[in-house]
C-alpha cells in the first residue's frame, strides 16, 4: 500500500494555473497519540512529501488537547515551554487545523497557549464572540500547491459542544454547520476563486435514518454535502469512525468524504487532480499506521519531552486488589464501574456535593479502553478509565426522567447507527436492561416508542418501590450534565436553559484533580461489580 502511494506521488504535477495535482493527508482525534504513533504519522507524511514535496497539504480535524497522560502533563504540569501539540504540528509542518470539542472543554488557557506558538492556522468559521459577534478564529485559509489554489474552511458542529461547562461558553456562541457552510462556501468561491474547496469539519460522516431531525445529528456531514453547493472534499472527524465515500451535491458536483479512526490509528489520503480535459477528480483511501515505520528523527526530537511525560505517567495514585475492565460494561455490572462509583462517593463525601444531597451516581465507561491491572494504578493507567478532564455535577431528575435517559443510553448503544464506545452505569437503583425492546414500561422515550430497553424496579433509598415522580439528585460528569452526546436534549426534550436549571451543583476542579486529592499511593481500593442491574437477554 505504501509503495503504491509512493509511486503515485512521483507523478509530476502541472504547475500551470488551474491544472495540477495535490496530495491531502488528514489526521484527526489524536487525543495525545504523539509518542510512537506520532512518529509513524511523521514517517508517512515524509514518505508522501519525498515524491511530492511542494504539492502536499496536511490537515488535522481537531480533538488534540485532551485524552491521555501526555496531554495532562503538557496542560497542567510542564507548562513553561511551548505546548507539545504546537511543537508536533510545527515539526510535521501541518497546513491547517480545526477545533474539536475536547480542545475547548479545558477552557481557553490551554488552547491559547498551544495556539500562541503554532505556525499553522486554527480554522473555525462558526464560533463567535458574544460581545461583538466577531469570529474567534480564522474562518478559512488559502493554500497554493501543485498548480492549484486550495481553500480550506474550518468548522465545528455545535452539537458536539454539548457537554462543556457553561463557564467556557460565557463569552462565545456557535452557529450550525449548515448555516455556516451555506455562508462561507459561496463567499470563498466568489472572493478567492479557488480550484478546490475543502471543508475541514469536526463532525462525523455517518448516515442516519431520514426521520431523525437534522438538528439532533452530531455527525451530519452527508446532509451538508448534499445541500451546500461548491464543496469538493470533506474531512470528517469526531465520531471515531472510518469514513470513505462520495455523494452528489445539489448541482451534481461530486463530493468526497473521508474520516479516520482515533488516536492516530489511521490517516486519510486524498489525491486531487484537475485538468481542462477531465475537470476535477478526487481519489481517497484510508491508511493504517500500524505497519508504517516510526520516524527516528521525530523520536530524537521529542525524546526528552516524551521521557519526562512518561516518568510522570508512572506516578502512583492508589492500589487496586483486582483487575478491572469496562469492555463488557454495556451488558453487565462491572468492577470498572464499581471503582468509579467508589471514587465518586469519596468525592461527594469530601466536597460540597454532600451538602446538596446525592441519591445516585451515574458513571460513564469507555468500553474499548485497556483494563486496569491488579496492583498500583498510575496516572497512565487511570487515563484508560477516565480519559478526559470533566468536572463533577449533581443534576436533579425525576424518576421518569432518569428512566428515559437510561433508556435512550441503551437505545443508542444497541440500535443501528448508535454510538458504541461509551455507556453509562447507575448506582442507587435496581434495573434490568435488554438488547431487544422487551419492557412495556410506564414511559416512552421521546424519540422511540416502547417497548423499552430498560426497566427500573426499585432504588436503594426507597427499597420497596421506584417512584417515577420522585426527584433524585444524580451525580454525573460534566460531559453528561451539560448534554454530552445530546442525551438530555434527545431523551428529555430539554433546552439548554432547562439543562442548566437542573444542575444543582458543579465542582470547581476536575474529577481527576479531586481523586488525586482524596487518594494516596498507599491506599488500597477493592473495586467490585455492584450487581444492581442485569441484562436479561
Amino acid at each position: 500500500m505504501i509503495l503504491s502511494l509512493l509511486s503515485l506521488s512521483l507523478i509530476v504535477s502541472c504547475d500551470k494555473g488551474g491544472s495540477g495535482r495535490i496530495d491531502v493527508i488528514l489526521s484527526s482525534d489524536l487525543h495525545g497519540a504523539l509518542d510512537t504513533t506520532g512518529a509513524k504519522i511523521s514517517s508517512y507524511i515524509n514518505l508522501v512529501r519525498a515524491g511530492n514535496a511542494r504539492n502536499t497539504v496536511v490537515l488535522d480535524g481537531g480533538d488534540f488537547l485532551d485524552g491521555n497522560n501526555l496531554l495532562y502533563y503538557a496542560n497542567f504540569v510542564d507548562t513553561l515551554e511551548d505546548h507539545i501539540c504546537s511543537r508536533f504540528y510545527n515539526f510535521l509542518e501541518y497546513d491547517a487545523l480545526t477545533l474539536g470539542n475536547h480542545d475547548i472543554e479545558l477552557g481557553f488557557r490551554c488552547l491559547d497557549k498551544m495556539h500562541s506558538s503554532l505556525k499553522a492556522p486554527v480554522l473555525c468559521c462558526n464560533i463567535y464572540r458574544k460581545d461583538n459577534a466577531k469570529l474567534v478564529f480564522k474562518p478559512y485559509t488559502i493554500i497554493k500547491r501543485g498548480g492549484l489554489k486550495i481553500a480550506v474552511i474550518g468548522m465545528i458542529n455545535p452539537m458536539t459542544m454539548a457537554g462543556i461547562s457553561t463557564d467556557t461558553w460565557k463569552s462565545i456562541y456557535s452557529t450550525s454547520m449548515y448555516i455556516a457552510a451555506s455562508e462561507w462556501v459561496p463567499k470563498v468561491r466568489k472572493s478567492e476563486n479557488p480550484d478546490v474547496v475543502i471543508l475541514l469539519a469536526h463532525s462525523g460522516g455517518e448516515k442516519y435514518p431520514e426521520n431523525l431531525p437534522d438538528l439532533e445529528l452530531l455527525n451530519y456531514l452527508y446532509y451538508v454535502a448534499e445541500q451546500v453547493e461548491g464543496i469538493d472534499l470533506i474531512c470528517a472527524s469526531h465520531s471515531h469512525n472510518t469514513t470513505l465515500d462520495k455523494v452528489v451535491g445539489p448541482k451534481g458536483r461530486e463530493v468526497s468524504i473521508m474520516g479516520v479512526a482515533p488516536h492516530g490509528q489511521q490517516l486519510a489520503h486524498a489525491v486531487i487532480e484537475k485538468s481542462p480535459e477531465n475537470g476535477l477528480s478526487t481519489d481517497c483511501e484510508i491508511i493504517s499506521t500500524d505497519k508504517v515505520p516510526a520516524d527516528e528523527a521525530y523520536l530524537a526530537h521529542f525524546g526528552p519531552f516524551l521521557q519526562k511525560a512518561g516518568e510522570f505517567g508512572k506516578t502512583p495514585l492508589f492500589y487496586i486488589d483486582t483487575t478491572v475492565s469496562a469492555l463488557n460494561a454495556a451488558h453487565e455490572s462491572t468492577a470498572a464501574a464499581g471503582l468509579l462509583h467508589e471514587l465518586y462517593r469519596k468525592i461527594i463525601q469530601s466536597s460540597k456535593a454532600g451538602k446538596v444531597g446525592v441519591d445516585a451516581n451515574m458513571v460513564t465507561l469507555f468500553i474499548e479502553r485497556p483494563a486496569l491491572e491488579k496492583g498500583v494504578v498510575t496516572h497512565n493507567d487511570f487515563h484508560n478509565l477516565l480519559p478526559y478532564e470533566d468536572k463533577l455535577c449533581v443534576v436533579a431528575l425525576t424518576g421518569s426522567q432518569l428512566y428515559r435517559l437510561l433508556d435512550y443510553n441503551y437505545t443508542m448503544f444497541h440500535e443501528p447507527n448508535g454510538q458504541r464506545y461509551y455507556v453509562d452505569d447507575i448506582e442507587g437503583f435496581y434495573y434490568y436492561t435488554s438488547r431487544e425492546r422487551k419492557f412495556n414500561n410506564f414511559e416512552s422515550n421521546i424519540l422511540h416508542s416502547y417497548p423499552a430497553h430498560i426497566y427500573i424496579y426499585s432504588s436503594d433509598k426507597y427499597v420497596n418501590e421506584y417512584y417515577p415522580a420522585q426527584v433524585y439528585h444524580v451525580a454525573m460528569n460534566s460531559f453528561r450534565a451539560y448534554n454530552g452526546g445530546n442525551f438530555l436534549s434527545n431523551a428529555l426534550g430539554w433546552s439548554n436553559k432547562a439543562i442548566k436549571a437542573h444542575i444543582v451543583w458543579e465542582s470547581e476542579t476536575s474529577i481527576r484533580s479531586m481523586i488525586m486529592d482524596i487518594t494516596n499511593p498507599t491506599d488500597t481500593l477493592r473495586p467490585r461489580a455492584l450487581n444492581n442491574w442485569k441484562e436479561i437477554d
